[in-house]
């Protein structure tokens, strides 16, 4: 009994960043999406830009950045290279939008189990 309470707690858990990730993942694309259009980058070069920006989900920033600011930095670094003025505030109330639409979309996934 003890095994099958453990094995559905793992299941539980593996569902869960599953979730979480998908959710990340939706939220970076959102997020790659607006940074994209700011550029006025249209359809082949936008969906590269934006796939480049969901990739980023889960990996690990070299450095002592967190995954949120690795990712507010390379679209700020992008937009300005761009020419276009963003603060990293902006982008991280940008970000934290888009984060709430995933969690709206995904997050009642959360802690069940499919």
């Amino acid at each position: 009994m003890l095994d099958q309470r453990e094995k559905a707690l793992e299941q539980a858990f593996a569902h869960d960043e599953e979730v979480l990730f998908l959710m990340l993942s939706h939220r970076n694309k959102l997020f790659g999406r607006w940074a994209a259009d700011l550029m006025h980058y249209k359809e082949e070069i936008a969906e590269h830009y934006i796939r480049s920006i969901v990739d980023m989900t889960g990996k690990p920033p070299h450095g002592p950045l967190t995954p949120n600011d690795a990712i507010i930095l390379r679209v700020v670094t992008d937009l300005s290279n761009a020419g276009l003025a963003m603060d990293n505030a902006r982008a991280r109330g940008m970000l934290a939008r888009f984060e709430e639409e995933a969690e709206a979309k995904f997050g009642a996934s959360l802690g069940k189990q499919a």
